[in-house]
C-alpha cells in the first residue's frame, strides 16, 4: 500500500493560508494566481485518500496544521502527535478500504438487478451485455484479430461516477480488440457492426484487486456504452 507520510511537509505549504482564510477575498495577480494553482497540485498529493475525508476530517487536519506552524513546544500541541504518526498510514488504509468495500457492495446489487432487466448476454468470463439499440442490417462481428472503431462512456457501476468517455470527446478511438481488457475483448465480439450496448465489467473481467489509481479502485465493476463503427 503506497505510504502517505512524505505529504505531510507539502501540505504544511498547503495549508499554511489558512491561517489567514478568512482576510483572502481575491486572488488577482499573477503572483497568487500561481500560488493558489500550487496549492491544487499539492493537494492531488494526497492521491485517492483526499475523496475519502469528511468536513470533520479536513477541519481537525487543516486544525493540525495550524498549530504545528503556530506552536514551537510540542506540549502546546492538542495531542501527543508522536504517538500517532505511526499509525497515519493505518488510518488512511482504512479509510480507503471502507470505501471500496461499500463500492463493491453497491456494484454486485446493481448487477443482480442489470439481470433482471431484459435479454442479457453472459460471455464466458462473466461479462455482461444488453443491446440498447441493434442494427438489424449488419451481423458482422468483430474477431479478437481485428481491431476496432468505437465511441464509448465508462463508469463505476455502483456509483455512475464516469471516468472516461470517447462521447464527450466527440472522438471515437481505434484498436487491435487483443489489446484491451478481457471483459471488452469478450464483449465486443458479440456486438454486431452499427450496434450500441450496455457492458458490465466485474473486477475479474476488468482491472481486479489493484484497479487503475487513481481513476479506477480495486475491485471495480465498470459500466460501459458502447457503439461499435467500424471493424477493421
Amino acid at each position: 500500500m503506497k505510504k502517505f507520510l512524505f505529504l505531510f511537509p507539502f501540505l504544511l505549504i498547503l495549508f499554511v493560508a489558512c491561517k489567514n482564510r478568512d482576510k483572502i477575498h481575491n486572488i488577482v495577480t499573477e503572483d497568487e494566481k500561481l500560488a493558489y494553482s500550487t496549492g491544487y497540485a499539492l493537494s492531488s498529493q494526497l492521491g485517492p485518500v483526499k475523496n475519502e475525508l469528511s468536513e470533520k476530517d479536513i477541519e481537525i487536519i487543516i486544525l493540525g496544521l495550524r498549530d504545528g506552524l503556530t506552536f514551537t513546544d510540542s506540549g502546546e500541541l492538542k495531542v501527543n502527535v508522536s504517538n500517532y504518526l505511526p499509525n497515519i498510514n493505518e488510518w488512511i488504509d482504512k479509510k480507503i478500504t471502507k470505501k471500496n468495500m461499500e463500492l463493491v457492495t453497491n456494484a454486485n446489487q446493481k448487477i443482480e438487478g442489470f439481470k433482471k432487466e431484459g435479454e442479457i448476454i453472459e460471455t464466458k468470463s462473466g461479462a455482461l451485455i444488453k443491446f440498447t439499440s441493434k442494427n438489424e442490417s449488419s451481423d458482422k462481428k468483430p474477431l479478437i484479430s481485428n481491431s476496432v472503431k468505437v465511441h464509448y462512456e465508462g463508469s463505476l457501476l455502483a456509483n455512475g461516477e464516469v471516468f472516461d468517455s470517447s462521447i464527450e470527446r466527440g472522438e471515437p478511438i481505434t484498436f487491435p480488440l487483443s489489446n484491451v481488457i478481457i471483459c471488452w475483448q469478450e464483449s465486443l465480439q458479440e456486438i454486431n457492426l452499427g450496434s450500441k450496448a450496455i457492458v458490465i465489467c466485474p473486477p475479474e473481467t476488468a482491472y481486479g484487486e489493484d484497479g487503475a489509481p487513481p481513476v479506477i479502485p480495486p475491485n471495480a465493476t465498470l459500466k460501459f456504452t458502447i457503439e461499435l463503427l467500424e471493424i477493421n
